[in-house]
């Protein structure tokens, strides 16, 4: 995969948790993994961001993006995906994230997979494998070739990396 564009999350400067596992699983599909993140302290994230795999950071501190309105949060994140290129669209899959997320997909024409547990690539496309039924059965999604791919990611289905050695974004 060329370029992927991360969602990151953050408290004041400091990325969360699910956002290193969020860079960690972008990392593992591609070697130009964008991040964008919102708010006040967006840029302070950069270094941290940047030794996660994150090549390039995105922010968005306007105050518009500090309430929990989705439609500014949905405009920061499709001049983000413009200003990356990227096709494909990794975040943490919480409500306020997916809303967002869903927004800009409907604007974009992109397909939604929300709860990704694992990631592969075949025949140059996204694969998501996501736990239905309770964890019993795995299930695995494609978004239809042509449309950008928006995938959210399940707390912890990935390890953030140890290997914090990249440079900062």
């Amino acid at each position: 995969m060329s370029t992927i564009l991360a969602l990151v999350e953050h408290d004041a400067g400091v990325p969360r948790k699910v956002s290193l596992q969020v860079l960690a699983a972008a990392r593992a599909l591609a070697d130009d993994v964008h991040a964008v993140a919102f708010g006040p302290g967006a840029a302070d994230a950069a270094a941290a961001l940047g030794a996660h795999g994150a090549t390039t950071l995105h922010t968005f501190d306007d105050a518009a993006v500090t309430s929990y309105a989705t439609g500014p949060h949905a405009v920061a994140l499709a001049a983000a995906l413009d200003a990356s290129g990227a096709g494909v669209l990794l975040y943490p899959a919480d409500p306020f994230l997916t809303d967002i997320v869903a927004r800009t997909a409907v604007r974009r024409g992109a397909g939604v997979i929300t709860d990704a547990v694992d990631l592969t690539v075949a025949d140059d496309g996204l694969v998501a494998t996501k736990a239905i039924f309770g964890g019993d059965m795995l299930s695995q999604c494609r978004v239809r070739d042509g449309h950008p791919a928006f995938v959210g990611i399940k707390a912890n289905a990935f390890a953030a990396a140890d290997d914090a050695d990249g440079e900062p974004a």
